[in-house]
């Protein structure tokens, strides 16, 4: 197949060649966040000694773990009051699951 040189070496960026290539990136601190409400919400309710299903069946099924098996969390992990909340959790026949985030998980009803 036959392309036009022109067509082939032409450039889609919008980059202005008047614009100034030295200007810095924007830092991660001047980057709009994503609100953490569910992720608060979700990390308060879940303490150790809940038993746990996972809520990403995708997850499950990449460690091998039946989709639907209960879990109980072992330990809760929050070093610093900013920091999510990771959680330790064992399921029957398998090795515990170390720091994971609780969003990947739903508390079962006792």
């Amino acid at each position: 197949m036959l392309l036009d040189r022109a067509s082939a070496t032409q450039s889609f960026s919008d980059f202005d060649a008047t614009e100034d290539m030295d200007s810095p990136a924007p830092s991660v601190a001047d980057r709009p966040r994503r609100p953490a409400a569910n992720r608060t919400a979700r990390a308060d309710s879940i303490v150790e000694g809940d038993q746990v299903i996972f809520a990403r069946l995708d997850v499950a099924e990449a460690l091998g773990i039946w989709r639907h098996a209960l879990g109980r969390v072992v330990e809760t992990h929050a070093e610093a009051p900013a920091a999510s909340l990771t959680l330790d959790v064992k399921f029957d026949g398998h090795e515990t699951l170390h720091r994971y985030l609780p969003d990947l998980f739903k508390k079962q009803a006792a």
